[in-house]
């Protein structure tokens, strides 16, 4: 974990699977259409696992400077591929999620807030939640499209944002 002070949030969600160059992964789209291909790159960003973007998937308007409207955007990246989840495990917790319980993983985020190269355009702030428990709960809400709740530690002293804007990420959740 990165030194420091953390704020705990405990959020309910509703992860959805994301494939890596999918036509619902931000780094291909969102991102590409904010700030543009990397140039060093050639391409837009790639993540290397699949991840889980939050509904709502197009991002919570949020107001940003000069009354500007931002957007904001969870994502949930496993540790693990998804090849390496025990089945058996994800189904047990289809079952229970079926069954009106909501379980819990845990993650430690980060906060960062995109600037577009030009003016006038939205800036995106980004939290990452990096799940080290859970990855089966979350497989298992994601096929069953219902929530679960993340205990997320924000990492306050890193990520790229200043004390507004994770106040401003905090309002969005009450």
């Amino acid at each position: 974990m990165p030194p420091g002070p953390y704020h705990a949030v405990l959020i309910s969600l509703t992860p959805h699977l994301t494939v890596v160059g999918s036509d619902t992964d931000y780094f291909a789209i969102e991102q590409v259409e904010q700030i543009g291909i990397d140039p060093f790159k050639g391409g837009p960003y790639n993540p290397r696992i699949d991840y889980y973007r939050v509904t709502p998937i197009s991002g919570l308007a949020v107001s940003g400077d000069e009354g500007r409207i931002d957007l904001s955007f969870d994502f949930i990246i496993p540790l693990h591929p998804q090849s390496e989840l025990d089945e058996e495990r994800i189904s047990f917790y289809v079952q229970r999620i079926e069954a009106g319980e909501q379980p819990t993983a845990v993650a430690i985020s980060l906060l960062d807030v995109k600037q577009p190269d030009y003016d006038g355009g939205q800036d995106h702030r980004c939290m990452a939640h990096y799940v080290i428990d859970g990855h089966h709960k979350l497989a298992a809400a994601a096929r069953t499209d219902k929530a679960l709740t993340l205990l997320s530690f924000i990492a306050i002293d890193h990520g790229i944002s200043n004390a507004d804007d994770l106040h401003k990420y905090l309002e969005l959740l009450s």
